[in-house]
């Protein structure tokens, strides 16, 4: 039998030693980076808000309707915005965030927005399912111009109504469906390359993101459905 000799029994443990000692200090190291993410996803929320809050007060301070609403859709999608940055800021790890959660506060910062009134009801669908952050924001701000403007085009007049806003989580695909059972399109506009503003940059965003807009519309009201790929 042969003994190994002490020297090297001794530089062995030296060497479990060192070991130990590198991971604990890349785990605290990660344990740092982590809390640094977390502060900045906190901040960046607590900014956003505070930009909306200064927004919302301007709206009630505005001349006309036009930039009141102007005012407020711009308000709304910086309080999804947040939104977002709030539930990264709990979780990290993997850059995700859960899509039904995060949807349940996107419909509660258009009604605190006012970009959706009382007397429409706001119906949200959305899977149990993490999904990219950057997807998700993405998402987040098509859905507030779309469900914005559901509502303020398809009720004249103060009519009550009801817009659904439905995620469908694919394989390759986040499809995005908002249907409202108001007065439906103008008859003589294109959905293809009208519809002003809103339905512009909902179109173009698609696109960014590898998706298209499909809009079908009646006297039942309107649905657009917006699909993008999860690459």
């Amino acid at each position: 039998m042969t003994c190994e000799p002490p020297s090297s029994r001794a530089d062995g443990l030296a060497d479990d030693d060192s070991l130990l000692i590198a991971l604990q200090e890349a785990h605290q190291r990660i344990e740092n980076l982590e809390t640094n993410l977390r502060e900045m996803h906190h901040r960046v929320k607590n900014q956003m808000q505070m930009i909306a809050g200064l927004l919302e007060l301007h709206a009630g301070y505005a001349d006309n309707q036009c930039c009141s609403e102007r005012l407020r859709e711009a308000m709304g999608c910086l309080f999804c915005m947040s939104e977002l940055h709030h539930l990264l800021s709990r979780d990290v790890g993997n850059g995700t965030a859960d899509c039904r959660e995060y949807f349940g506060a996107v419909a509660k910062a258009l009604r605190r927005s006012n970009n959706v009134p009382g007397h429409v009801t706001l119906k949200v669908h959305a899977p149990k399912q993490d999904v990219n952050a950057s997807l998700l924001s993405t998402a987040g701000v098509l859905a507030t111009e779309l469900v914005t403007n559901a509502v303020r085009h398809a009720f004249p007049d103060g009519a009550k109504g009801e817009v659904s806003l439905d995620l469908v989580s694919g394989r390759h695909t986040l499809t995005i469906i908002v249907h409202d059972n108001g007065v439906g399109l103008p008859p003589d506009m294109d959905p293809a390359t009208g519809g002003g503003l809103g339905f512009d940059i909902v179109r173009n965003t698609a696109r960014q993101r590898g998706g298209r807009m499909v809009v079908v519309s009646d006297h039942h009201g309107t649905t657009v459905t917006v699909s993008m790929s999860l690459n």
